[in-house]
């Protein structure tokens, strides 16, 4: 079955393009990724052409920063080279470099080349010469935080367990290894040395880099903390700054004039930046002398000061400031409300660049002047041609075919005939071998409401809307070559010609992840989800197969009749597709696997690959020889099945 928008565009699901924070489930397990991140794009309706960056004010885009950690990208984000593809691929289209698939809360750059950058389930550790994927964790929960160490050698993340705790690990991202904590505090800091960190916001204590096993503790607890060189510990609390010395005794610097909600210390511990989200300004921590900081322009949500405190760096809603610390002098900055710009900003070790997020991807810019290297070109893969070349858009929307095997791009290619008589409303397009061409609009299929279609020869139909809808998370709507799946109490497949119900279906408990219709129009894959917990220990349901994992059916669509069902343990399904018999069928998961499951009969899945991030869209080509899958970075990799 060939799916097609009419502008053979893929764009963003909701919260993919821009800096939007993610909902999808995930689990702990860490990602290894040696080679260049790879990965998709996906679907909707604008996903090509990013927001032109604008300079920042008074800073023209130019050539990399002196004295900045090298910046860029290498010279095509389109990957062939088999000893740069993971095994089964045989191309990545739009590689993603220096970018993260979800929403960002710190980022961090080391002294040897290296950009950190964390936040909804995220970790990751780039070389930002290359930009390539050093090492990459996925978090239980949302909200990680991390440090780096100045050298780069090893990365501190912290995040809510499963359990409820606050679980710290450092990772030594060469050999391999981690130590694993729980900690009463939830973010961290690196001080000069790197040989041990700090743990504040909540809790306050010192731990060892090595271990990871706390050496100190503060008696009262801060919002961020830093380490002296004398071993005294500059807590910065609510209200006020505290100095505890090494054998426990405190004693005040500073009385903040109003109660803070973030706060920073520089990584020698001589400078703190404090805001009410209002009000901002700094202390300094050898004289305890308070001096406050111009309006920055909106409410500030971060700060982060240079190692030694003569800079700082304040991310507001949408915007940024650099400013010089002595005199309060704003040096540049990028004006408020700008989509897709987050808070997220960290100094090199040696003051002179500064890294912020944009469209979750780095830039590194000097951090006085905010010059910074131009962006790369971005291509992203929109489409199969029928001759099975990959449509391949930049961000300028020019549309060229890519024949994945050669290398070789034409500018003049055949796309899929449009229907003749296709209303304008009905922007996407199912073309079936069972030869029913049906149109409808792509923003219907969520919509508890009734679904307009176009059916070629036969004009419009409406599908009466269904008493009450399962909208989450799979939409109501669920279309094939003249045939569609109506999720919704009493799920039900309907063939959209006659306008009439083909059979019912009975989902249980589970919610509809995922139903794709074979190109012939005789089989039907059901993904369903993991169920709600049962009230009480046992239920009818619940005797037939636990409620957990992911349960598949394959139906046959002419005898109206489940060929097979299966449950797995695994749950976490993003997307699906279907080969043209039906006999095969391809999942995509959130932990970034591709899988293989063979229907006839129904057998489990086997693994074909994985992308460093969650899968949102699978396309086969029109031969199923090649499975184009796109992830959360917006990059795609092409798989040979």
């Amino acid at each position: 079955m060939q799916t097609r928008s009419v502008l053979f565009v893929l764009g963003c699901f909701a919260a993919a393009c821009g800096q939007g924070r993610s909902d999808e489930k995930t689990d702990d397990r860490p990602v290894a990724a040696a080679a260049p991140a790879g990965g998709a794009a996906a679907r909707g309706s604008a996903a090509v052409g990013e927001a032109n960056r604008a300079a920042p004010t008074g800073a023209p885009t130019g050539a990399p920063p002196a004295g900045a950690p090298p910046a860029g990208a290498p010279g095509g984000d389109i990957v062939r080279s088999p000893d740069k593809l993971p095994t089964g691929a045989v191309a990545i289209i739009g590689a993603a470099m220096l970018s993260s698939p979800s929403f960002v809360s710190d980022v961090a750059l080391s002294s040897s080349g290296q950009l950190a950058m964390c936040g909804d389930r995220h970790a990751r550790l780039w070389e930002v010469a290359t930009g390539r994927l050093l090492w990459s964790q996925r978090t239980p929960g949302p909200g990680a935080r991390c440090a780096l160490s100045s050298d780069g050698a090893r990365i501190a993340v912290v995040n809510k367990g499963k359990s409820g705790s606050t679980d710290i690990s450092v990772h030594d991202w060469k050999a391999g290894t981690h130590a694993d904590s729980v900690t009463p505090g939830s973010a961290p800091w690196f001080g000069v040395d790197g040989a041990a960190f700090v743990v504040a916001k909540g809790g306050v204590e010192v731990r060892d880099t090595a271990t990871n096993k706390a050496t100190r503790k503060a008696a009262t607890p801060g919002i961020a903390a830093g380490l002296a060189g004398d071993g005294a510990l500059i807590v910065v609390a609510r209200t006020q700054v505290v100095r505890v010395k090494p054998d426990g005794a405190s004693a005040p610097v500073a009385t903040l004039p109003a109660s803070i909600e973030a706060a920073a210390v520089s990584a020698d511990a001589s400078k703190i930046a404090w805001t009410t989200g209002k009000q901002t300004g700094t202390v300094d921590v050898a004289t305890g002398a308070v001096a406050p900081l111009p309006d920055p322009g909106g409410k500030v949500e971060t700060l982060a000061l240079s190692p030694r405190g003569d800079l700082l760096a304040v991310g507001i809603e949408g915007g940024l400031s650099v400013w010089e610390v002595a005199g309060a002098k704003r040096l540049w900055g990028i004006a408020p409300k700008r989509r897709g710009l987050s808070p997220a900003v960290g100094f090199s070790p040696d003051g002179k660049s500064l890294a912020y997020i944009e469209t979750r991807t780095a830039i590194i810019a000097d951090a006085r002047t905010g010059k910074a290297p131009a962006p790369q070109p971005r291509h992203f893969f929109a489409g199969w041609t029928p001759a099975g070349t990959a449509i391949v858009v930049d961000d300028a929307s020019k549309k060229v075919a890519l024949d994945v095997a050669t290398g070789k791009t034409s500018e003049s290619f055949e796309i899929e005939k449009d229907p003749p008589g296709r209303p304008a409303w009905a922007d996407t397009v199912v073309t079936g071998a069972n030869g029913v061409a049906m149109a409808y609009g792509d923003d219907q299929r969520d919509q508890c409401a009734a679904l307009k279609v176009w059916i070629a020869g036969k004009g419009e139909r409406t599908l009466a809307k269904p008493r009450k809808c399962n909208e989450e998370p799979a939409g109501t709507w669920h279309p094939g070559p003249g045939l569609v799946v109506v999720n919704a109490p009493s799920p039900e497949v309907r063939d959209a010609s006659a306008n009439a119900v083909r059979f019912k279906l009975d989902f249980g408990p589970r919610p509809l992840t995922a139903a794709r219709f074979s190109s012939d129009g005789k089989r039907l894959l059901l993904v369903l989800g993991p169920g709600p917990a049962p009230e009480r220990d046992a239920d009818v349901y619940g005797e037939k197969e636990p409620r957990s994992g992911t349960r598949l059916e394959v139906w046959s669509i002419p005898d109206k009749k489940m060929l097979g069902s299966l449950r797995v343990e695994q749950s976490g399904v993003t997307a699906a597709a279907l080969d043209r018999s039906g006999g095969r069928a391809y999942l995509g998961w959130d932990d970034g696997t591709v899988s293989i499951v063979d229907t006839t009969p129904l057998a489990p899945p086997r693994r074909l690959g994985v992308q460093p991030a969650p899968i949102q869209d699978l396309a086969l080509s029109p031969d199923g020889t090649l499975l184009a899958g796109t992830d959360r970075d917006r990059s795609t990799t092409v798989w040979k099945p």
